[in-house]
């Protein structure tokens, strides 16, 4: 935690934090003095973060109120403009200088505060576009708990929030339900298909949790009552992304769409690679290379692309159907653009388009099984390597996990050598493939 210019710890035998606050100019003469340093009596940082910021509240407030006073006595003529001796109101905040803490309390924060600066100093890190989906959360969260000083949240508004959580339905955010309000929108009642499901609740609790944690270290608050409001859920990890079978494999690749090139290049592309829908929509035509000879994808986080996690940046090699069907030479004609250019991000999210797209393309060729999103094309993938009895370091290797939990498998796997990994890609077989003539056209 970066400390504010107003707060910093001496340099003595004992260090001891300090407040330290400059005095106006125009002040300066009544208050009779140029600055107000103080020590804190503490070498705890989250504790002098939170004395410097009620003292420099109330010194604030004090300091509005004297220019107040002043100009009313100008006003009244009791004294002359330009011509301010010491005043009797300079002892006000000499005193609070002085005394024990003011009466400015953290709990006096109101939770929209919070959200302002959290908001803000999120969307230094991370951009206006993936920001706003968390704020609209917030700003959620904010109309179901109410505005109100931090000190007055109880576990009964964790509860609230949770609850109606429970109730609303998807998409709460979308234009459907924009200028709604949750009372509004909660008149009728959702059925279970309409709700938010288990694992989308979750994410929004995670969401509060880790601002109200961000408060807390950051010295705004001392603790939060939201802690461990996250819901257990009765499916198993096997069970949460349901991988699609060789069958429903084969009829999405022998009847990829010509009208929508991208979005099968896309298809086509995870199924003989395994990456993840943002993956692979955000590939750049460079990012088609041969490394030693071998021509593989590189999975990289420049320009614009984001990784999910420091495991998932890769090499993994092209496997023989990729090379026959002609990804290299489509790369090569594409040379210094991304190598799907009519897929646009969302929110700089790549993947928001495709599973979109995905969803209607499945649905058209009679694939409506629930859950069965572009996502299952990766875990039919790691399914097939695991199947083959690929190793498990290998197969965290092309899917971009972490390569087990032994330190040799950790740290000491060779990443460099390709050979390996082709042996993983060569093992995804889904039987005989036709793929459509159209894929063969140069």
């Amino acid at each position: 935690m970066q400390l504010p210019s107003y707060c910093f710890i001496s340099k003595g035998r004992r260090p001891v934090f300090y407040w330290r606050m400059r005095v106006p100019k125009d002040l300066q003469r009544i208050v009779g003095r140029t600055e107000f340093k103080k020590s804190l009596g503490t070498d705890n940082k989250k504790s002098a973060y939170r004395l410097c910021r009620q003292y420099t509240n109330a010194a604030e407030n004090h300091f509005a109120e004297l220019r107040l006073k002043l100009f009313r006595a100008t006003l009244n003529g009791q004294i002359e403009q330009g011509n301010v001796d010491h005043h009797r109101d300079a002892s006000t905040v000499i005193d609070i200088i002085n005394s024990s803490p003011p009466p400015v309390k953290p709990h006096e924060i109101k939770m929209s505060e919070l959200i302002k600066l959290y908001v803000n100093e999120e969307m230094s890190k991370r951009g206006k576009h993936i920001t706003s989906g968390l704020e609209n959360n917030l700003m959620r969260f904010l109309e179901i708990v109410e505005d109100k000083p931090f000190s007055h949240y109880t576990v009964e508004d964790r509860q609230k929030y949770r609850d109606v959580l429970l109730k609303i339905p998807k998409r709460i955010n979308g234009p459907k339900y924009k200028n709604r309000s949750i009372k509004n929108i909660l008149k009728r009642e959702y059925s279970r298909e309409e709700r938010l499901s288990i694992t989308s609740v979750n994410k929004r609790l995670i969401d509060v949790a880790t601002f109200l944690n961000w408060s807390v270290n950051n010295g705004l608050i001392e603790s939060h009552p939201f802690k461990n409001a996250v819901l257990k859920t009765q499916k198993t990890d096997d069970s949460e992304r349901p991988s699609l079978t060789d069958h429903e494999i084969k009829k999405l690749l022998e009847n990829l769409p010509e009208d929508h090139r991208s979005l099968s290049w896309c298809i086509l592309t995870t199924c003989f690679s395994g990456l993840r829908q943002s993956e692979v929509a955000a590939l750049d035509s460079a990012d088609i290379t041969s490394r030693d000879g071998i021509w593989c994808l590189d999975i990289n986080d420049r320009g614009d692309k984001r990784l999910k996690n420091k495991n998932a940046r890769r090499i993994i090699p092209l496997h023989p159907t990729l090379l026959s069907a002609g990804l290299v030479e489509l790369a090569q004609s594409r040379t210094g653009q991304k190598l799907f250019p009519d897929i646009k991000p969302y929110r700089g999210k790549y993947g928001h388009q495709i599973s979109k797209d995905f969803a209607k393309f499945r649905k058209s060729i009679g694939i409506n099984g629930a859950g069965q999103t572009f996502h299952g094309i990766r875990h039919s993938v790691i399914s097939k390597l695991w199947s083959a009895g690929i190793p498990e370091a290998h197969t965290a290797a092309v899917a971009g996990h972490q390569r087990g939990e032994r330190e040799s498998n950790i740290r000491y796997a060779k990443k460099n050598d390709l050979r390996p990994i082709v042996t993983a890609i060569n093992a995804i077989d889904y039987g005989d493939i036709r793929l459509p003539s159209w894929i063969f056209q140069k």
